[in-house]
């Protein structure tokens, strides 16, 4: 069966690569959206599938890096605020 979300999504990659046929984009966004990998002999459907792939673990790298700034700037805030109270400090 198949839902809105994977029907949208497939609608957005033929739009993004005209010569890609539906039934490939439908099997494609299916694979994406399940996080299971795509067996395909089509070296179209397989360039356009890393290319995503690549492009979704660049997103996800760049959000746990960005949490890790967050995180160590945090820390050293807190850091910093018990080391001006005269607190002791746990690292």
């Amino acid at each position: 069966m198949v839902d809105r979300a994977i029907a949208r999504r497939a609608a957005e990659l033929r739009a993004e690569h005209a010569s890609l046929r539906l039934t490939d984009a439908m099997s494609l966004t299916t694979a994406l959206v399940s996080d299971a990998d795509l067996l395909t002999l089509d070296k179209k459907v397989k360039r356009i599938s890393n290319a995503h792939l690549i492009e979704e673990f660049e997103e996800a790298t760049k959000i746990d890096a960005e949490e890790a700034i967050r995180a160590a700037r945090r820390k050293r805030t807190a850091t910093r605020l018990l080391q001006e109270n005269g607190d002791a400090v746990v690292a």
